[in-house]
């Protein structure tokens, strides 16, 4: 038997990897951004302050949301190639074709709070036809992913509200809390960037094939 036949086959997650680890980062820095343009707010409530610091910090904040716009949608790009890929891998293990046609795929991991379920979904989906002890693990690790995942997107929609209650309310509390829900949501989605990285990067682990013995016990 040859022995890479049974060798492990390893998905290429650097791409995501790569993609998670500089959104995360840009994201943390817009929640420092919305921080401090928050304390400025707080101070100019009590003693004016110069016109330019609130010009700087706003474009600040305003640049740093484009960019954590932009990562996300490169996050998606290469969360949802991997996935093919990952899903692909899966079924091929089993002698399959990949039974999902594209305009399923794609939805189902692009478009935001859908792919809370749609998402992990998907990826049980393809892990179940892995050997019971690999779908077992890559179950758990999928469930932990989802819970946080949710747990992102509940903040996340809590910011909007917020953030759409505040431009239509000439409320100085409102629009505060606003920006706290929006640090918040920032934050947690760069510290989420960060943990999924590992967590997803073992889910690419897939045996290719049944590991044949190269001993055998056999009746004499």
């Amino acid at each position: 038997v040859d022995g890479a036949a049974g060798a492990t086959r390893r998905i290429d997650w650097r791409e995501l990897g790569q993609s998670l680890r500089l959104l995360g980062a840009v994201l943390a820095g817009a929640a420092l951004m919305q921080l401090l343009r928050y304390l400025l707010v707080v101070v100019n409530r009590n003693r004016p302050i110069p016109e330019w610091l609130d010009k700087l910090s706003l474009i600040s904040v305003l640049v740093f949301g484009c960019l954590a716009v932009a990562g996300a949608l490169v996050v998606l790009v290469a969360f949802t190639r991997w996935l093919r890929d990952l899903r692909e891998a899966d079924y091929r293990r089993i002698d399959r074709h990949e039974p999902r046609p594209a305009w399923q795929l794609i939805p189902g991991a692009v478009i935001p709070f859908v792919n809370v379920v749609t998402a992990p979904f998907l990826l049980l989906e393809s892990t179940c036809t892995r050997p019971e002890r690999a779908a077992a693990q890559a179950r758990r690790r999928i469930e932990r992913l989802a819970v946080a995942w949710a747990l992102v997107n509940l903040v996340g929609l809590i910011a909007l509200v917020y953030r759409f209650l505040a431009w239509r309310s000439e409320s100085i509390q409102t629009g505060a809390d606003a920006m706290v829900w929006v640090i918040l949501s920032f934050t947690v989605s760069a510290a989420f960037a960060y943990w999924a990285v590992p967590r997803l990067a073992a889910l690419t682990e897939i045996d290719a094939t049944v590991p044949v013995p190269e001993r055998r016990p056999v009746a004499v």
